[in-house]
């Protein structure tokens, strides 16, 4: 069985050394080790390829991001830790986006579950036991806006209870 090479003697342009030392990390698990955060590699390539590698690392999901953090304040070049603070802001921005929109999101799921709700407590004056928790465990909002529209227009519980099922 072949035996991996040490992260040193990846052979190379900067650029693919440092790329392929990121890879190899990640499948051991070790992104954040100086093999990777290798300051005169990363003096030595480009600005595309230092953020891209940066993004890289950030997008892990299983890589502590205070770590990293830790990782860009240690960075003592001042013109690469400008350009990592960078990455990281711009991160922490889609990150804000991102909860919002899944926020904007899970608004409206439970507007139209309490839209659903509304409907047929005035409709039917009240609703069977479990109808209220079925309703609200849906976050499927085409589900739910079909299941809106049932509400308004279905002829009884049971025919509701049907659409709930389907």
């Amino acid at each position: 069985m072949r035996q991996a090479s040490p992260f040193t003697q990846i052979a190379g342009t900067p650029a693919g050394i440092l790329v392929l030392r990121t890879l190899k990390a990640e499948v051991s698990g070790s992104l954040l080790t100086d093999a990777v955060w290798d300051e005169s590699l990363f003096s030595e390539v480009g600005q595309h390829i230092f953020e891209m590698v940066l993004r890289y690392i950030v997008e892990r999901a299983d890589v502590n991001k205070t770590l990293v953090r830790e990782k860009i304040t240690g960075i003592q070049n001042t013109k690469l830790k400008e350009i990592a603070m960078t990455v990281a802001q711009q991160f922490r921005q889609e990150g804000r986006q991102e909860g919002r929109q899944e926020g904007h999101q899970e608004g409206r799921q439970e507007g139209l579950q309490e839209a659903i709700i509304e409907a047929l407590e005035i409709r039917f004056n009240s609703l069977p036991a479990g109808m209220r928790e079925s309703i609200n465990g849906i976050t499927d909002l085409e589900k739910l806006r079909y299941l809106h529209h049932t509400a308004i227009r279905c002829a009884d519980l049971v025919v509701f209870a049907q659409a709930l099922q389907t």
